[in-house]
């Protein structure tokens, strides 16, 4: 029992369709239909439901800020608009979580700012509820949002530029209230910094951009406290670090510039990850955490958009490309989801002869037939 969830292993077994010439072999890559897909954007956000990927919001072109999104099915390979009715006015640079039953869309910029109101979209009556503002946190925008299985916490941003914040709450969705968190020993002001929950922690960690730095903090909700992490063997970092957690470790990466590494917390220590066969230098990139491997994919490498992508296991502790063919087109700032049988990717933009577009189309990456996911019951 996990925070009154029932975790439950289930075996589910993919119906693998056949490519252009027949074949079923994985890993393959699989084009998500134009038909019925959302606007092109890019600065969006994805969410998997464990069914489908939910996209809302960002920036479309030409520069027009979105409050529409769109449900993609896999199995169907089909679009479902999301309304807009009682959404959240249109916004980038937003949170967005999934808590088993509905995705909360949080903070961000607006046409007016930045913003700290936001909206719960339950998927299956599709229908949005407003989320409090008595209690929020002030309004920011390149912050961090984790589901604790109860509960969403906030943390961190920028509320214009270079005024950046060490403060965030908790957010009760039964209650629709929330809950302050404290600022003592809390990790120094950040925006653009990674975020994961390891079940009883919220991990904080690095600060891309100006400033940057590759230190951070645990917050343990059942003590309401912070404490600092081991700066000693954490990955270098010039901007847009990431994090996932494994189960059991953090792999954080330092972006471009940066190099990659796990986190133990029970140790309070960093182990470096082998260099060769890594993605190299990137930002505006993605990655997921798949169950089983990590996937780095697309973004920016100083020099030109990338359409590729890696692998790492963490049982092996070693890095792989990623299939070439029938991939997406070379892209940033887009969205990748864990599909439960591998990848999905969509959106983003990228630049040509000082031209940039904006993208409304993806992929389904398939690489697992069987894979074990678990099931979240109330």
């Amino acid at each position: 029992l996990i925070s009154g969830l029932v975790i439950i292993e289930s075996t589910i077994t993919l119906d693998v369709k056949a490519d252009s010439k027949g074949s079923s072999e994985l890993p393959i890559w699989l084009p998500i239909t134009l038909s019925g897909a959302p606007p092109a954007r890019n600065w969006h956000s994805a969410v998997w439901t464990g069914s489908e990927m939910l996209v809302w919001g960002g920036i479309g072109d030409p520069y027009r800020f979105l409050n529409d999104g769109g449900a993609y099915n896999p199995e169907s390979d089909s679009w479902l608009a999301i309304t807009s009715e009682n959404a959240p006015s249109a916004r980038l640079m937003h949170s967005t979580t999934w808590t088993g039953t509905e995705m909360i869309i949080w903070g961000g910029w607006g046409n007016g700012g930045a913003l700290n109101d936001g909206g719960r979209y339950n998927p299956i009556t599709k229908t949005w509820l407003p989320i409090n503002l008595d209690g929020a946190p002030s309004a920011r925008y390149w912050h961090s949002a984790i589901w604790t299985g109860t509960e969403m916490i906030v943390w961190g941003g920028t509320f214009a530029n270079e005024d950046v914040l060490n403060d965030g709450a908790r957010y009760n969705p039964t209650t629709d209230s929330w809950t302050a968190l404290p600022t003592l020993n809390a990790p120094t002001a950040r925006a653009f910094h990674a975020a994961v929950w390891t079940g009883t922690e919220m991990i904080i960690w690095g600060k891309g951009g100006l400033g940057n730095t590759n230190n951070g903090a645990r917050y343990t909700l059942s003590t309401n406290s912070w404490a600092p992490i081991a700066i000693t063997g954490a990955p270098s970092i010039w901007t847009q670090p990431s994090a996932i957690w494994t189960g059991s470790q953090m792999i954080a990466w330092g972006g471009l510039g940066g190099n990659a590494a796990s986190y133990q917390p029970t140790t309070d220590t960093w182990t470096n990850l082998p260099e060769i066969g890594s993605p190299g230098d990137r930002s505006d990139y993605t990655m997921i955490w798949t169950g089983l491997e990590v996937i780095v994919w697309g973004g920016w490498d100083g020099y030109k958009y990338c359409g590729n992508g890696f692998r790492y296991s963490p049982t092996t502790n070693t890095w792989s490309p990623l299939l070439m063919t029938n991939a997406p087109s070379a892209r940033g700032l887009h969205t990748a989801v864990s599909s439960g049988a591998g990848m999905l990717i969509w959106g983003g933009h990228y630049f040509e002869d000082d031209t940039e577009y904006v993208l409304d189309d993806g992929a389904n990456y398939l690489a697992y037939q069987k894979f074990y996911l678990p099931l979240c019951m109330k």
